[in-house]
């Protein structure tokens, strides 16, 4: 692993506070791929197929025994990336995902589509006007 930070899902006085996604950055796929698998078959999740995956995003509640009651933590799931395939529109795409799960499963908002390839096509439409953005922006002040 290169690097692990946080992200927040919101921001007060130019700083994140609250929720946040940690976010561990990898060198290669493959060890971001492992990575992935290892943290979802713990969690007891289904590993399935990582073979194509780029980056992945997977969001829980995390919970602490405070006393005798459990509190709910401000970590609210993990992004995985690599440098290989680090890019704008990957990093969009992922991080599309982590706001569709805070503002589901903490925000309680209930969107009009509720499976889970709506999800899919939304975070790679993100992905890809992201990417088309970077491209072209590149290609005309980068000189």
């Amino acid at each position: 692993m290169i690097a692990t930070f946080r992200v927040y899902l919101k921001r007060r006085a130019g700083r994140g506070v609250g929720d946040f996604f940690v976010v561990q950055f990898y060198r290669t796929k493959e060890q971001m791929r492992n990575a992935a698998r290892i943290r979802v078959r713990a969690d007891g999740l289904s590993a399935g197929s990582f073979a194509h995956t780029l980056g992945f995003c997977l969001w829980y509640t995390k919970l602490r025994r405070r006393k005798d009651r459990l509190v709910r933590q401000r970590e609210c799931g993990t992004v995985y990336l690599c440098s290989v395939a680090g890019g704008a529109g990957v990093v969009a795409h992922e991080m599309t995902h982590a706001a569709y799960a805070w503002l589901c499963g903490r925000k309680g908002w209930r969107p009009r589509w509720k499976d889970k390839a709506l999800d899919e096509d939304i975070a790679w439409t993100v992905g890809w006007l992201v990417t088309q953005y970077w491209r072209e922006y590149w290609k005309r002040f980068a000189k």
